[in-house]
């Protein structure tokens, strides 16, 4: 059996080239099936989040002289990675999954987000009929080391989530944000996150919602929904503005904006591909995933722990791969007696 990873993340590749790189969860099934429909490919999985994507391939020992390559999938899908691509093979991409999934690789530390996006990634290979053995124990070993990380090790030393941290980043800017107006475009898991963040800093939120229901839509508790096609009007009554939708189209555009009367004083794209047309930041003060990650500022805390996790993770697949191929070898002297 054979192992690879090839991918690229918030450290070696922009916004706008992982914003194309990545995959929605369509492509991703589509991607798997296509992949995993030749004879060289035992499995494959993809893990594509706002500050990575990652393709996991595995491979039967069967002499093929060539194997599909991950990284040179990730070349035809987008333009300008060259340099950018890491490839790792065997127990270094076990290694390196595993602490992925106990949040030593993202950009918020061990955030706690990331352990649910490596288990979905393992749920929709198992879907698109692309999680063979090897990539289901390597994703079971994974995730399994991510939720005992976070049972075990609370790092307190950074915000939890991206929300969060664009939150406390409006609240330095403006100095308070008690009594201040906010519109939060999006009611998903995140747009939701960051209306409750704001709430509990004393902000009046609005927050659009497609069609509201009660109990169908994401709004929490004084939150107040609006309809999203009206969010320009609220967005020029805003001071402070945040869009966090999967859209694969901006939800402010440079000319809606430039109609407005008046505008926030500052705006935060938690969205990839981007909510925000770029050319909005020389009007509005505006920042995107990769400035919110990087703001930073934190001390690193002691990790020795987590990173003890994830290396027991990666060893527990390895005893797992190795004894799959002394049966696998045992079962072929068998067969030539």
């Amino acid at each position: 059996m054979k192992l690879v990873m090839s991918g690229i993340d918030f450290k070696s590749t922009p916004l706008e080239l992982r914003s194309r790189a990545g995959f929605g969860a369509e492509e991703a099934a589509r991607t798997i099936r296509e992949v995993c429909g030749g004879e060289a490919v035992s499995g494959c999985a993809i893990l594509s989040t706002c500050v990575r994507t990652e393709i996991y391939m595995s491979f039967e020992d069967g002499g093929c002289a060539v194997y599909p390559d991950p990284a040179a999938l990730l070349l035809e899908r987008c333009a300008g990675l060259e340099g950018r691509i890491t490839t790792m093979y065997g127990e270094d991409a076990a290694r390196h999954l595993s602490e992925v999934a106990c949040g030593l690789h993202s950009a918020v530390l061990c955030e706690e987000q990331i352990v649910t996006q490596v288990n979905e990634a393992a749920a929709l290979s198992r879907a698109a009929g692309g999680m063979d053995a090897a990539l289901n124990t390597l994703f079971r070993c994974a995730v399994s080391a991510g939720k005992k990380a976070l049972t075990n090790y609370r790092i307190s030393a950074v915000p939890p989530s991206a929300a969060s941290r664009a939150a406390d980043m409006a609240e330095e800017l403006f100095g308070s944000l008690r009594g201040k107006r906010a519109l939060v475009i999006g009611s998903g898991k995140m747009g939701y996150r960051a209306a409750e963040e704001l709430m509990k800093r004393g902000c009046d939120v609005k927050i659009t919602v497609r069609s509201y229901r009660t109990g169908q839509s994401l709004v929490p508790r004084g939150a107040v929904p609006v309809e999203y096609a009206a969010r320009m009007a609220y967005i020029a009554e805003s001071d402070l503005l945040i869009s966090a939708t999967r859209s694969p189209h901006f939800t402010v555009t440079l000319e809606a904006f430039r109609e407005l009367p008046s505008v926030p004083g500052c705006i935060f794209d938690l969205a990839v591909p981007r909510d925000i047309q770029p050319e909005i930041g020389g009007i509005s003060r505006c920042f995107d995933i990769d400035d919110i990650y990087t703001d930073g500022g934190c001390s690193v805390p002691d990790l020795s722990g987590v990173y003890s996790i994830a290396d027991g993770a990666a060893r527990e697949f390895e005893r797992w791969a190795r004894f799959k191929s002394m049966l696998t070898a045992a079962d072929g002297q068998k067969g030539r007696v």
